[in-house]
């Protein structure tokens, strides 16, 4: 018979992973991955180090994010400031 798996349940089974592009910082390899949840290092492909890093926007699921008021959520962060490379605002409120 087969085994019934509800929405709830496959839901949580995949809720908790990401993809994106990924590059060893040892030997420089970029590779397409699947991580659970967001891991600090994966292990490349090429060389079975674990000095691969996600490299583009990764973004954890069900959790609060700061967004501009101009839409954007990616932000540079300096000793004395946190600001919107979009539109230059000043952000506050951490």
């Amino acid at each position: 018979m087969a085994k019934i798996i509800g929405f709830n349940q496959l839901k949580e089974m995949f809720s908790k992973h990401v993809a994106g592009e990924a590059r060893c910082l040892s030997c420089h390899h970029t590779w397409a991955a699947v991580a659970k949840d967001v891991q600090d290092w994966l292990e490349c492909p090429e060389c079975h180090k674990n000095m691969g890093r996600l490299i583009n926007h990764v973004e954890k699921t069900g959790e609060m994010h700061w967004t501009c008021s101009c839409g954007n959520d990616l932000f540079y962060i300096q000793p004395d400031k946190i600001y919107c490379p979009n539109c230059g605002e000043t952000q506050d409120g951490f």
